[in-house]
């Protein structure tokens, strides 16, 4: 069974260093939206015509050398390799700007709504009934108490409102690796 006593402070330092760390995944993002935009110039440059000379080329097969002791190495055939590198520069660009898109929005806090699902997970496992959300509630002083704990002041409006958006997609079989951690801590 679930120790709740000690899974609350555990949950308010992993809340308190959340609000305290000051990574933002704007370089990242900007250096992954540089990329795909220098592989797009770069893409639009080799489609230019002045460059099929180049292409052909490029596309011509290699001789394999023949090595001092008679070995040889086998011809290499480059027919349409221009095009396919092309293509998968224009694939790397695409993928640069989708991770881009994965990374969490710069201004959102993610402490409350964390936080919230964990108190969630850990009433459940504690074998607590289903929270009543009201601003006296049991929940809504806990994770009051947690978010005052890891110096986030919210109102209990506020408070009450993450833990009605997180009771909307509560799943007891499912939960972050960071509850998680949690709750095996409180085992």
């Amino acid at each position: 069974m679930l120790d709740y006593e000690r899974s609350i402070p555990k949950l308010t330092e992993t809340v308190g260093l959340m609000h305290s760390t000051k990574w933002s995944p704007t370089p990242e993002a900007k250096a992954l939206e540089l990329l795909a935009k220098k592989l797009d110039e770069t893409i639009t440059l080799m489609d230019r015509n002045t460059y099929w000379e180049l292409e052909e080329d490029f596309n011509q097969p290699i001789r394999g050398r023949v090595h001092l002791d008679g070995t040889r190495e086998p011809d290499i055939d480059r027919a349409g390799s221009y095009a396919g590198i092309r293509w998968r520069m224009h694939e790397l660009a695409e993928f640069a700007r989708s991770k881009k898109d994965e990374l969490p929005h710069p201004n959102k806090k993610h402490e409350l709504p964390f936080a919230a699902m964990a108190i969630l997970h850990i009433m459940y496992q504690a074998g607590k009934d289903r929270p009543t959300l009201y601003d006296n509630s049991e929940a809504v002083k806990e994770l009051g108490r947690v978010c005052n704990g890891a110096k986030i002041i919210l109102s209990p409006e506020r408070l009450r409102g993450a833990l009605a958006a997180s009771l909307e997609s509560f799943d007891p079989n499912y939960m972050e690796a960071g509850v998680e951690e949690i709750l095996v801590f409180a085992q």
